[in-house]
């Protein structure tokens, strides 16, 4: 019996040796990717003088794949938006440096390829607020400042609106005559043309009155506007305003 066993055990092994049999270990190829990232907020801010936009900071956030300890053929961010990922050559860099543009909630893929085509990616949530800074000087005529809550990515719209506005009657000597009072509102209006919200007020002679609310509806434009209704004097309008994604 004991001879049979090691005569068919002999005869397995010089079946391999003729067929070519090959004994081999499969590699793994995988990694985990490892991705720093500068910031996961920011404010996008929109300045306004006059009525007219005189300009716009956007939010630079760099992520870095330089402590993966592999080779990385390619490196690349996807902010999910609808525009074209960046992919850049990971044997020249292992920084990309994106630049949002417009408010919103992003779920930014980072994403990278070794060597051997693996690819891995991580997914990075990206919070990007909006505020809008607007000043008018000496006017009878207050411009309208236009909001577009909706998120140009089409994701989650913005918590809420916040709005601070301070109108001033700046104080005026003529012929030893002080100035005069106006009278005005401020309203908050959507583009359907319905009042969400008004506020009347008087503003005297070198005085200042402030507006602060909260709105809620972020699904439809809006107008924000100062209503000059009596009076004689010239208003200065100073106000900010915030589309704020979390409290």
């Amino acid at each position: 019996m004991g001879s049979r066993l090691f005569a068919v055990a002999l005869l397995s092994l010089l079946s391999c040796s003729i067929s070519g049999c090959i004994f081999s270990e499969e590699k793994n190829n995988h990694f985990d990717l490892d991705v720093k990232f500068s910031d996961s907020y920011g404010i996008v801010v929109e300045k306004y003088f006059a009525g007219e936009l005189e300009s716009t900071n956007h939010v630079t956030i760099e992520f870095d794949l330089s402590s993966n300890g592999v080779d990385l053929e390619t490196i690349g961010v996807d902010l999910n938006d609808g525009s074209s990922p960046i992919e850049m050559d990971g044997s020249l860099t292992s920084t990309i440096t994106v630049q949002f543009i417009s408010h919103g909630k992003y779920n930014v893929s980072v994403f990278a390829t070794n060597d051997q085509n693996v690819r891995q990616t991580v997914t990075i949530p990206i919070i990007i607020d909006l505020r809008i800074e607007w000043i008018e000087n000496s006017t009878t005529e207050p411009e309208i400042l236009n909001f577009n809550p909706i998120p140009n990515n089409g994701g989650e719209h913005p918590r809420m609106i916040e709005i601070q506005s301070t109108v001033t009657n700046p104080s005026v000597l003529e012929d030893l005559k002080g100035g005069q009072s106006v009278q005005f509102s401020w309203t908050i209006t959507d583009e359907l043309g319905d009042t969400c919200q008004r506020n009347d007020a008087v503003v005297g002679d070198g005085e200042s009155e402030m507006w602060e609310t909260i709105h809620f509806n972020t699904y439809l434009i809006h107008d924000l506007s100062v209503i000059y209704e009596d009076g004689q004097d010239p208003i200065s309008i100073n106000q900010t305003l915030m589309l704020t994604y979390d409290s």
